[in-house]
């Protein structure tokens, strides 16, 4: 795995919250404590989903400023190959999209 230090900087700038599946959140999980972000960390990608759409079924449901047509930008797999969980960044992609058709009802652009 790559070191996480140069994304953190950019992290804090967007003040996004970071959400961490498999090997990196063992690697990672101490620096990314540090960061002051939200950290939120999973077994694998497919409870990650899981809980990304849960979060914005529920700002749909109690935030009615909250649009259904906002867009959600991801940043997949910025430093880290997966190796732990997928043969190649190809079979990991293709589950990705899979789990967003299942989850969204839409594909990836």
């Amino acid at each position: 795995m790559e070191p996480i230090f140069p994304l953190i900087k950019r992290w804090k700038e967007l003040e996004c919250p970071l959400f961490v599946f498999g090997k990196a959140k063992e690697v990672w999980s101490e620096d990314l404590n540090l960061t002051g972000l939200p950290v939120f960390y999973f077994d694998d990608l497919k409870s990650l989903i899981t809980d990304i759409k849960e979060r914005i079924d529920h700002q749909w449901i109690t935030n009615s400023e909250f649009q259904k047509e906002e867009t959600l930008t991801v940043i997949f797999s910025p430093a880290g190959a997966s190796f732990d969980l997928y043969k190649n960044f190809e079979e990991r992609g293709n589950h990705f999209k899979n789990l967003i058709q299942d989850f969204f009802g839409s594909s990836l652009v």
